[in-house]
C-alpha cells in the first residue's frame, strides 16, 4: 500500500503532499487537479512497471506532463513515493524518488534523470 506520495511539476501539481490511509477519497471542484492527481498515478504506474522512457512517451513527452510555468525554464517534474507491506511476519518500507529533467528549452527536448 502507498502510505506517501510527493508529486512536484506534474501537469497543474505543484507541491503536493498526500498521506494516504487504507481508504481514500479524492474530491474538490472543477479544474482543482483531481484528474491531473490520477494522471500522475498512471504515470507512476507505467514508470514502475515498464520503464521511465515509456511513462513519458505513453503521456505524450515530457512537454506534456510537465507544470506549465515550468515548460520553457527546464524545471524538473519529480516523485517520491513511500510504501509499506508485510511479508509473513516481516513489514517492509520502501521508498522509491526521481526527478525527471529536460536537456534543453526545445518544445520537444529529450528528457534525463536527475
Amino acid at each position: 500500500m502507498i502510505t506517501d506520495l510527493r508529486i512536484d511539476n506534474f501537469k497543474s501539481l505543484k507541491d503536493v503532499d498526500v498521506s494516504f490511509g487504507p481508504l481514500n477519497f479524492v474530491v474538490g471542484p472543477n479544474a482543482s487537479g483531481k484528474s491531473n492527481f490520477a494522471e500522475a498515478l498512471d504515470f507512476l504506474s507505467h514508470a514502475v512497471r515498464d520503464n521511465l522512457a515509456y511513462a513519458v512517451a505513453e503521456k505524450g513527452g515530457f512537454f506534456n506532463i510537465c507544470h506549465r510555468r515550468q515548460r520553457r525554464a527546464r524545471g524538473g517534474i519529480s516523485f517520491s513515493v513511500r510504501t509499506r507491506f508485510k511479508r509473513k511476519e516481516n513489514v517492509y518500507e520502501v521508498k522509491l524518488a526521481f526527478e525527471l529533467r529536460t536537456k534543453g528549452e526545445e518544445i520537444r527536448a529529450d528528457f534525463y534523470v536527475a
